[in-house]
């Protein structure tokens, strides 16, 4: 009901010539029991692919790529290290090594 039929409404209740409200809305049928519609399992998918699924792509590693420099190699063990972070305010990277999880930083 748009604004000016509301303020039409409104007038015409003050005045005493109302009209016959609308009807109400139909109400809505309520939906069919499990029995007549069928069991649950009708209403799973098919086990067959219609598609076949995207391949993903293995994460890049993480370890940097010259492993023979002194900084970016583990101090006890010297094993490549996994840089973690970079610190640009302070100038530093931070590296990590997977096998003897020492962290250490070495400047930019």
């Amino acid at each position: 009901m748009s604004l000016s039929e509301r303020l039409q409404r409104a007038e015409q209740a003050r005045s005493g010539t109302e009209t016959p409200s609308p009807a109400p809305p139909e109400p809505v049928a309520p939906s069919p029991p499990e029995s007549e519609v069928g069991p649950a399992s009708a209403l799973r998918p098919s086990s067959t692919l219609t598609h076949a699924a995207p391949v993903l792509r293995a994460v890049p590693d993480m370890r940097t790529e010259d492993a023979g420099t002194e900084e970016t190699q583990c101090p006890s063990c010297r094993n490549a290290g996994m840089l973690d972070l970079v610190d640009l305010v302070g100038r530093v990277q931070h590296f990590s090594c997977p096998r003897c999880l020492i962290m250490w930083r070495a400047p930019l």
